[in-house]
């Protein structure tokens, strides 16, 4: 296991030099920390996995996945909210929206969407997707929208086990509609309050 995790990695490790140097990109940090930058009126924290640059000052954006066929996907559906809320810090700094890709490590593939592709000879897989402002604005509407509830009835109903017809507008950003009844919504599986909906047993 150690090994092949070894060979995955300095295989994406090439493929990635790789692909920033036919894109002419050079890298500005590795785990590069926000800082001073404010989101919806509060502090946002994070690091991003990989920030690089072109000489004229294009700045791009990569996050590292190890494997799942799914990021293809948030970035084919406008969904790949942690690419924009990243994407959005840098633009409060440099004016301007990054590129956005993420490399599977275990794939040693780089997929980046075709509204916000990282620069290159081709050596990428670009997808569909639109701009990656495009995802952060729906983010934010989606925010505003589950917000509503809150300020009106002081009560916090947990989304993922609602059905979907009860959601706010915009909500299928960050959750599935059509989820089968027998999993969880991508979102339950980062959440550290699953005793509160029933998600998580109570010994």
């Amino acid at each position: 296991m150690r090994s092949e995790l070894r060979k995955d990695l300095l295989q994406a490790t090439k493929i990635l030099i790789e692909k920033l140097n036919a894109g002419g990109y050079q890298i500005v940090g590795i785990e590069f920390k926000l800082s001073d930058v404010q989101a919806i009126g509060s502090p946002l924290h994070g690091q991003i996995d990989c920030l690089v640059r072109k000489a004229g000052g294009q700045e791009a954006i990569i996050d590292f996945k190890y494997a799942g066929k799914k990021y293809q996907s948030y970035l084919e559906e406008d969904k790949a909210v942690q690419l924009a809320t990243y994407a959005y810090a840098r633009s409060q700094v440099t004016g301007a929206f990054p590129a956005v890709a993420y490399l599977i490590l275990h794939k040693s593939q780089l997929v980046t969407p075709r509204g916000s592709a990282i620069q290159g000879d081709g050596n990428r897989d670009v997808v569909g997707g639109g701009p990656i402002e495009q995802v952060w604005d729906r983010f934010v509407q989606a925010l505003a929208g589950a917000n509503e509830w809150l300020n009106r009835t002081g009560e916090i109903p947990i989304r993922p086990r609602q059905n979907a017809d009860q959601w706010p507008q915009g909500l299928e950003i960050v959750l599935d509609p059509k989820i089968k009844s027998n999993e969880l919504q991508e979102v339950c599986k980062y959440c550290n309050y699953k005793n509160l909906c029933g998600i998580g047993v109570v010994r």
